[in-house]
């Protein structure tokens, strides 16, 4: 389950974020883009399945696409 911590509303689209748990170490975060059907809000836990064909990964200190 991934924790919400901001919740950012762009119209058609929502922008995310989410803390992963974990038991040692820093909590990786997630930056999401969903539907504004069903909005989350911050605190909320979510259970996550990724769409690996929309999935995008950069990397934090260049800012380039990894995959």
């Amino acid at each position: 389950m991934a924790n919400v911590s901001v919740v950012e509303p762009l119209g058609r689209e929502i922008l995310v974020r989410v803390v992963l748990p974990v038991e040692r170490g820093s909590a990786p975060t997630l930056n999401l883009q969903v539907n504004p059907t069903l909005p989350p809000r911050p605190g909320d836990r979510l259970s996550l399945q990724l769409d690996l064909d929309q999935l995008f990964i950069f990397d934090p200190a260049t800012g380039n696409s990894l995959i």
